[in-house]
């Protein structure tokens, strides 16, 4: 049964990791490994097992929506499969630079604006 907001005590916006946000390009995960990463835990940290089969029902999904950005191994035996990052999935190192913005971007989207300002302008 949905619940009015107001009665709780905090609310926190959803965020979703990138997989490049929190998985090494040199490595390959389980997605243990992965859920727990997602947390912001480290891969060896020491869970019970309901809290662990919590965030692996959550990783699952979000694991599927981002399968371009994976690759996974062929399972050796018995062994779980292990999930790594798609080469494409890993940004070159000029895209992570926080402070770039290509030259005229910034004044693209003003300008589109502008003219989608217009538009609406001439509508009314």
């Amino acid at each position: 049964m949905p619940k009015p907001k107001d009665e709780f005590e905090t609310l926190y916006g959803y965020l979703l990791y990138e997989p490049a946000d929190i998985l090494d390009p040199d490595y390959m995960y389980t997605v243990a490994e992965i859920a727990r990463l997602m947390q912001g835990l480290p891969v060896q940290a020491d869970l019970n097992e309901e809290t662990e089969n919590r965030i692996i029902q959550w990783t699952i999904p979000w694991i599927i929506a981002n399968q371009n950005d994976f690759v996974i191994n062929d399972p050796r035996s018995d062994e779980p499969g292990f999930f790594g990052l798609h080469p494409d999935a890993v940004p070159d190192e000029e895209e992570t630079g926080e402070d770039e913005v290509g030259e005229g971007e910034a004044g693209e989207d003003e300008a589109e604006r502008e003219v989608d300002e217009e538009t609406a302008d001439d509508e009314e």
